[in-house]
């Protein structure tokens, strides 16, 4: 009976192994994005990632051949393109697309910077971040419940449960981070921050 017990609770704390892992390292993010630390580099890298994501998605990748039209207008579901900033991706090369998506990202991520000012384009860095972070942390913690709750039935199949739980978890980790990733590049083109007055609360909005 001791040894049945001392299994259970070891079968436990794995379970719950898993689940601090994943805690810690999203609290180690939201802990520096409470800091104040720059965030600048990251998110650049994430709307990066998501446009490399974009070139790729729309090159075949037997014949090469780029669909300009469809990854301008997944762009702009990410950055707000210029006529102009248009005509410069569909005159392209193919191999160039990708290079000169990174520019324009960067090109225009300063352009957003000098508008908002740096400290205010700071400040919606963070929030944007803190936002997404917490909602999709909320959205995961949910998930893992149910995963939890629902993983003993794996043992019908003669899987072991905790393998099959730390797999999937491991799965579902990857996907939240991509998520974040994907939502923050999706957002902060579209952020303001607004500063009613030296006593009222900072505001953020979104532009569509």
């Amino acid at each position: 009976v001791e040894g049945h017990n001392f299994d259970q609770r070891k079968n436990l704390v794995e379970y719950d192994d898993v689940m601090n892992k994943h805690r810690t390292a999203i609290y180690k993010r939201r802990k520096a994005a409470l800091n104040n630390a720059d965030l600048r580099p990251d998110i650049k890298d994430m709307v990066s990632n998501e446009l490399t994501a974009i070139a790729v998605a729309h090159t075949d990748e037997r014949t090469g051949v780029v669909d300009k039209e469809k990854i301008v207008e997944m762009t702009q579901n990410i950055m707000p393109l210029s006529s102009g900033q248009q005509k410069v991706i569909i005159d392209a090369r193919a191999h160039e697309v990708a290079k000169i998506l990174e520019d324009l990202a960067e090109a225009n991520y300063d352009a957003k910077v000098k508008e908002q000012g740096a400290d205010h384009m700071h400040l919606a860095e963070r929030l944007t971040y803190l936002r997404v972070l917490d909602n999709a942390w909320i959205e995961h913690l949910e998930a893992m419940d149910s995963l939890r709750n629902g993983i003993g039935l794996r043992a019908i199949g003669q899987r072991d449960p905790l393998v099959e739980y730390k797999s999937e978890a491991y799965k579902m980790y990857q996907k939240l981070i991509s998520a974040i990733e994907a939502e923050i590049a999706g957002m902060i083109f579209r952020v303001n921050v607004t500063v009613q007055s030296e006593e009222a609360p900072v505001e953020t909005s979104l532009t569509k």
